[in-house]
């Protein structure tokens, strides 16, 4: 097997490349004669009766008359190219073998063509796998991935931004923000009743709303220190940040209070913080009586395999087997061995869907099979294989799937996936539009200043749509949060004047994205909804899931219709 796939990876790179071998110009003469008569017979034999065709490859050392039905081209050519090296190795005046004529040919291609290099490295090491593969020192493939930011976990309310949790080391952290802080300004602006689609946009490119443009159109730094106001109880206090580096946490958390449940997002396996994180949350449960848990591994695409292993053995008896590993240097099947106690819940429902990989896939398996858990979701991508890693003297690095996982019956679920207990799919929805009273080049002209104006109350009430401004803020009145709103808009959306006011240009825009929420479609959570239900009853989670797969049904063809409405709409107003 081995052996074809790399005549395969010879065939590929023969068609990529033009290679002129004469010595061969007589045998390759006669081959090409061959292969149109069986074309030609192709198409002779293609109306027969059944669709059948005769013929089809001889022996080796010869060739049959006809194409086979079910050959593809690609098939046709593999076989027929190892009819040209059989020809090739069995008659030429040397006598070689396959193998010794293939490592020539490797040899000398990569001489004469070095730019080919990688892809003949990296096709030849995903020929048993399509995990195993050549990385350039410059590729970054084992750099952490830059994630700039200030370093505070936030959520809107009236008076700006509270913040409810600071990151360690973190450019928030050195200037003093605590959790509790609400920051009301950021360089001069305020940030009362700004809706977090406005307050985002201007923490995550503050050179475009507080740095002005250089005569060749770039900004001097686009990472510039900006100011922030911020009130702690009766106090008031400034502070100057710079976005830097930091790391986010991968665990997400919050604990459903009417249904008792605790539930934990894992994004993914990357930090070894993760692991001692998720054991405090296990013991804060533990401490609070908690005994149902979800746990989130939904587009987790997996890590290190210590850290998920670390993770899943305080949910498992010590000394119990929680999986096999398997590899060639083991003679036998490896036990992975839990080493510590387990927390006791009673029970646990964990979320997978087709982004769920690797690690990701063992913890699930084993919460599953040792800790009694529930998967909810779609079937994850079933990658049980894992890979070492080689760093090259160049300092590119390799990368070789070197063993497999076993689920605690010695069985892979490598190419297969787990299979969810409870089988469900988020449900696709059509956004409800609202009633909205009129809006348009004529009316905003009525808008005053601190006077309260319908057609500002339309305004506001798209703003909120577009989540710029709040809801407490949608009272018809033009004031500093409403301009601010429109400002960050137009500023976001690169509009020729961007001061706060209203202009036609600025009307014109708001109209268009409006627009776009005729046909906005979401999806929700239906995923979450059932593994919550599953902590109460298992046979209301299952029903919830039949009354979600008409849901779906009866969405789409809203979603259709609507869609189609649209269209009509838009023809019959475009009709020449």
């Amino acid at each position: 097997m081995l052996f074809k796939r790399f005549l395969s990876l010879i065939l590929s790179l023969a068609i990529i490349l033009t290679f002129s071998v004469s010595t061969f110009a007589t045998n390759l003469s006669d081959i090409d004669r061959k292969v149109s008569e069986a074309e030609a017979a192709e198409k002779e034999e293609s109306g027969a009766e059944n669709g059948q065709q005769s013929g089809g490859f001889g022996s080796r050392g010869g060739f049959g008359r006809g194409i086979m039905p079910f050959y593809s081209s690609s098939e046709y050519l593999y076989n027929l190219f190892n009819e040209i090296v059989d020809l090739y190795v069995n008659t030429h005046l040397y006598s070689f073998t396959r193998e010794e004529a293939i490592d020539r040919f490797f040899r000398d291609l990569i001489e004469e063509h070095p730019e080919y290099y990688k892809l003949i490295l990296n096709t030849f090491l995903g020929t048993m796998d399509k995990y195993s593969a050549f990385h350039s020192a410059s590729s970054g493939y084992l750099d952490p991935e830059e994630n700039l930011g200030y370093g505070i976990l936030t959520e809107t309310v009236s008076e700006g931004l509270l913040i409810d949790d600071v990151l360690s080391g973190s450019p928030a952290e050195r200037a003093g923000i605590v959790k509790g802080d609400v920051i009301t300004e950021i360089s001069g602006v305020k940030l009362e009743g700004l809706g977090w689609n406005a307050i985002s946009a201007m923490m995550k490119r503050p050179y475009l709303f507080f740095c002005e443009k250089n005569a060749d159109g770039k900004y001097d730094d686009y990472n510039p220190e900006i100011s922030f106001t911020a009130v702690r109880g009766d106090e008031t206090f400034k502070f100057r940040l710079r976005k830097e580096d930091v790391f986010r946490s991968e665990l997400t958390y919050a604990y459903y209070e009417k249904e008792g449940v605790e539930y934990i997002a894992i994004s993914s396996f990357l930090d070894p913080a993760t692991v001692n994180g998720f054991y405090d949350l296990l013991s804060k449960c533990s401490q609070n009586g908690v005994k149902k848990l979800i746990i989130d591994l939904r587009d987790n695409g997996g890590g290190a395999l210590d850290y998920a292993l670390s993770m899943a053995e305080n949910f498992v008896d010590q000394n119990d087997v929680m999986c096999y590993f398997h590899s060639r240097k083991l003679e036998d099947l490896e036990p992975i061995i839990s080493t510590n106690g387990k927390f006791s819940f009673d029970s646990i429902s964990v979320l997978i869907d087709g982004g769920t990989a690797s690690a990701a896939e063992l913890m699930a398996n084993i919460l599953k099979t040792k800790a009694g858990a529930v998967l909810v979701g779609q079937t994850s991508v079933g990658k049980a294989i894992g890979q070492s890693i080689y760093t090259l003297a160049t300092g590119d690095y390799i990368t070789i799937t070197t063993y497999e996982i076993l689920d605690i019956n010695k069985q892979s679920y490598n190419e297969i996936g787990l299979i969810p207990d409870l089988e469900i799919s988020n449900v696709e929805l059509l956004y409800d539009f609202p009633k909205l009273e009129y809006f348009n080049h004529e009316n905003y002209k009525t808008i005053v200043y601190g006077e309260e104006n319908e057609a500002c109350l339309a305004l506001e009430k798209r703003l909120n749509m577009m989540d710029l401004l709040i809801d407490e803020k949608v009272d018809g009145i033009w004031d500093d949060s409403t301009k601010n709103a429109v400002w960050v808009m137009q500023k976001r959306s690169f509009l020729s004047v961007a001061d706060g006011n209203l202009n036609d240009e600025t009307v014109t825009y708001i109209t268009d994205a409006i627009n776009t929420f005729k046909d906005y479609t979401y999806y929700e959570d239906s995923q979450l909804d059932v593994a919550m239900l599953y902590h109460s009853s298992l046979d209301q989670a299952r029903r919830l899931i039949e009354e979600k797969k008409i849901l779906a049904k009866k969405s789409a063809r809203q979603i259709q219709e609507n869609r189609r409405k649209l269209e009509e709409q838009y023809l019959s107003e475009n009709e020449p």
